[in-house]
C-alpha cells in the first residue's frame, strides 16, 4: 500500500496527508512529518533526516 501510495505521488504530483504509526513505512514516501501526541504537535521535521536524528523519537519511537 505505501509503495503504490508513493507511486501515485510521483506519478501524478500528488500531495498526500498520512496518518501512520509505523515510522519505517511512512518515512518511505514522507516530505515532511510530525510526531503528535495527545492531539497537539510534539515535533515536526522538515525532511526524513530531521525526524531519523531527533533524539527523541529515536528514543520513545525508535527503540534506539
Amino acid at each position: 500500500m505505501i509503495d503504490k501510495i508513493g507511486e501515485l505521488k510521483a506519478s501524478r504530483g500528488l500531495t498526500v496527508l498520512m496518518a501512520e504509526q509505523n515510522f519505517h513505512q511512512a518515512v518511505r514516501i514522507a516530505d515532511r512529518g510530525y510526531v503528535i501526541v495527545h492531539g497537539a504537535i510534539a515535533f515536526e521535521g522538515q525532511s526524513v533526516g530531521e525526524l531519523e536524528n531527533n533524539e527523541l523519537i529515536k528514543s520513545f519511537y525508535l527503540g534506539r
